[in-house]
């Protein structure tokens, strides 16, 4: 699947214009699309545009309600619940880190979980929020059961994302991005679209059987990161996003896309911490200087070019989207255009 260059302002205008016509408001459309461009720009395609037809095709058929709001529920000093009202999951987690930022300003560390949700897109974009403001923090949520646990053939855990992000200094921060799966469900339908096999080890047929056919890998079970220690973490990630909250866990959750009528009441959690009730910011700053070039001054082995800190290769495709434009798949910019112009959209008005 071939890539084209697309301007980064006309691309956000394009989804931001696609939301709205579907009816959502025109704030919720830019988070929405923000976190999208913020996976694209960053070359991390399985989290960006191509999920612009299923949250559209959920607008419609009211599994995401397109006027909810945000609020703030169970407010306890440093811990609260953020309801998503069934709305758009990226809405209610932008506000949960915005809510823990300013908690964790007075109290030192902020708990905040998020209930009734949908799906939040790429979860570097709200440690990269809490980074860039000078915080420490963790975010993660639950998905549809994509995985069995570990030794077995029935779903019963999402690919639940974690997101860890640390402020450096002056540098990019550091964001842990992943699924805790073998690889993002994202991933494996960006490589049904290009036609390519998916790697073995990510997934099983419907059978039980390892595949590396994306098709045979969507109709069957992903398989967590590392064995046992994936499963271990997705569960308890189940338990942070969605039994803590009060959200939906396990087999409860309905499917993204089997589905699209009923709200996912997913749940989501946020962690933020306040450096400087740890430690003097200066100081700090000059220890994670010396842990970065401890680990930059490593000799790399034969076959790779240079040892990179998390987030930095995705930072450095930022960047060249920030001087090029953005990388879109050619057959997911098709869908996306199909999909204006269902809604009375011209792509031309925006795309140039």
């Amino acid at each position: 699947m071939d890539k084209v260059r697309v301007s980064e302002s006309g691309l956000q205008k394009f989804c931001e214009a696609i939301l709205v016509a579907a009816g959502v408001e025109p704030g919720a459309a830019k988070t929405v699309t923000d976190v999208m461009l913020y996976a694209d720009m960053r070359g991390v395609e399985s989290h960006g545009i191509q999920w612009l037809p299923i949250y559209t095709k959920r607008l419609v058929a009211g599994g995401v309600a397109a006027g909810a709001q945000a609020s703030v529920e169970s407010d306890n000093k440093a811990t609260c619940i953020v309801s998503a009202n069934d709305g758009f999951g990226q809405v209610a987690a932008k506000k949960a880190v915005e809510v823990a930022i300013d908690k964790a300003r007075e109290y030192g560390i902020a708990a905040v979980g998020v209930a009734h949700s949908n799906h939040i897109g790429a979860a570097g974009y709200y440690t990269l929020k809490a980074a860039e403001a000078g915080f420490i923090s963790i975010v993660c949520g639950n998905t549809t059961p994509l995985m069995p646990p570990w030794g077995g053939k029935e779903l019963r855990l999402g690919s639940n994302p974690l997101s860890i992000g640390i402020p450096v200094g002056d540098h990019y921060p550091m964001i842990i991005d992943m699924a805790t799966s073998a690889g993002a469900r994202g991933k494996i339908f960006i490589a049904d679209k290009k036609g390519e096999k998916i790697p073995w080890g990510w997934a099983l047929d419907s059978d039980g059987q390892p595949t590396d056919d994306p098709k045979e890998a969507i109709k069957g079970f992903l398989l967590p990161m590392a064995g046992p220690k994936g499963y271990g973490l997705s569960l308890a990630i189940d338990v942070l996003g969605g039994v803590l909250t009060g959200s939906l866990f396990g087999k409860q959750i309905p499917p993204l896309f089997g589905k699209p009528e009923v709200p996912q009441n997913v749940g989501h959690f946020v962690i933020v911490i306040n450096i400087e009730h740890f430690i003097e910011k200066s100081y700090y700053n000059h220890q994670i200087e010396q842990l970065i070039q401890g680990i930059k001054e490593v000799e790399p082995l034969p076959a790779v070019d240079r040892i990179y800190l998390p987030g930095e290769i995705e930072y450095l495709q930022y960047m060249e989207s920030k001087e090029k434009g953005v990388p879109v798949g050619r057959k997911t910019l098709d869908e996306v255009e199909a999909l204006a112009g269902q809604l009375g959209l011209s792509p031309a008005n925006y795309l140039l």
